[in-house]
């Protein structure tokens, strides 16, 4: 009996972790690899808040759903009042109900 809670226990112990490590590396699945950066971006690569940035001003709206960090880092860049960052925060409290697209468009 008590081999079979301890079985029990490390199994579930061992699903823990491996759910944790996916949702961990889930929100850095939109950053490229380190060998797909230096072979497809710029010297100067952009991070996830610039991209929010970008995406906001490009037709004054948000277009593609990005984790929630990404979000902080673009209101972090821009100034209280701008028209690119109000847009932001209302993406930001729409992406808390739906899942990241991770910056692809279906």
């Amino acid at each position: 009996m008590m081999r079979r809670f301890l079985l029990i226990g490390c199994v579930s112990i061992a699903c823990f972790l491996l759910v944790g490590a996916w949702w961990l590396r889930r929100d850095d699945s939109s950053q490229p690899s380190p060998t797909e950066a230096t072979a497809t971006t710029p010297a100067v690569s952009k991070t996830c808040g610039d991209r929010v940035v970008a995406d906001a001003r490009d037709n004054g709206r948000v277009d593609l759903i990005y984790p929630l960090r990404c979000y902080r880092l673009a209101i972090d860049l821009l100034p209280d009042g701008t028209p690119a960052r109000d847009e932001i925060k209302r993406a930001q409290s729409f992406s808390h109900s739906a899942p990241p697209s991770h910056g692809k468009t279906d």
